[in-house]
């Protein structure tokens, strides 16, 4: 029987619990660096990032590279049903919010229309497909705001060979994980 979305993700999420933190600390590194390296990154003049809960791809080291380098950073806040990408000018910026992940607190930022987004997810395969928390944010914001170069970020230990999907979630254009660049 093929697994659910939902069984998956408890399983990836019990995983990621299992590992030690500096493990995933130093696989972020190397996920970081690899998406520090793309062609996407370097052209983006502005890149929209979520900020990383315990257990995910860490995403600080990207936020304050993309400072270093003039970049414009915004990070999501959920309001209602939908994300909102506030502008960030340092980590003082943000505040617990929904789901206990850190969001800001400014007002929406302008769309950059060609900023990179970098989306997490819980699971993914090798197809790109996404299994995230299962409440669509990503998915409707995307399909909203078309156009945008898109990359997800994984720990390799959560690739599958295949994840149940529908025609509403949105594939990222490179999925980059500890392993390599799937595009």
């Amino acid at each position: 029987m093929e697994e659910t979305k939902e069984s998956i993700r408890k399983r990836i999420l019990a995983m990621r619990r299992r590992i030690p933190a500096l493990m995933l600390t130093q696989k972020s590194g190397i996920i970081e660096k690899r998406l520090m390296q793309t062609a996407e990154w370097k052209m983006a003049k502005s890149i929209y990032t979520y900020i990383s809960l315990p257990g995910e791809v860490e995403t600080n080291t990207l936020v304050t590279a993309a400072w270093e380098e003039g970049k414009t950073v915004a990070a999501p806040r959920v309001e209602g049903d939908d994300l909102v990408f506030c502008q960030i000018r340092s980590f003082d910026d943000l505040k617990e919010g929904y789901f206990h992940v850190m969001e800001p607190q400014g007002i929406p930022i302008e769309e950059d229309a060609k900023a990179l987004i970098v989306m997490p997810g819980v699971a993914f395969d090798v197809k790109k497909h996404r299994i995230g928390y299962g409440r669509g944010f990503y998915d409707r914001w995307l399909a909203a705001h078309p156009g945008h170069p898109t990359a997800a970020l994984s720990f390799d230990f959560a690739l599958e060979e295949s994840v149940p999907s529908e025609s509403t979630d949105m594939v990222p254009d490179m999925l980059i994980t500890d392993r390599g660049i799937i595009r």
